[in-house]
């Protein structure tokens, strides 16, 4: 599930997120944040209800957080 953000002056598409706890916002932040590819996810959000960790986990769900993983760019300046 992605949540789409919308530019109102013109009614476009900016940009499209993952919703918050999703496989693809896990791996995302955990890439950014410099955690290891251990795909999971929060249903409920994250730090929300119970965590999904890789053996619950569906193979395109898998999939989903390590392409967030690989594809996440951006890295936290921690200093």
């Amino acid at each position: 599930m992605k949540i789409a953000i919308a530019n109102g002056d013109k009614g476009t598409l900016l940009e499209a997120l993952p919703s918050h706890g999703s496989p693809a916002d896990r791996g995302s932040a955990d890439r950014y944040y410099g955690r290891p590819c251990v795909p999971h996810y929060w249903p409920n959000g994250t730090g929300n209800g119970i965590r999904i960790e890789q053996g619950q986990m569906t193979e395109g769900q898998i999939e989903e957080y390590t392409r967030a993983w690989l594809e996440e760019t951006d890295r936290k300046n921690w200093g």
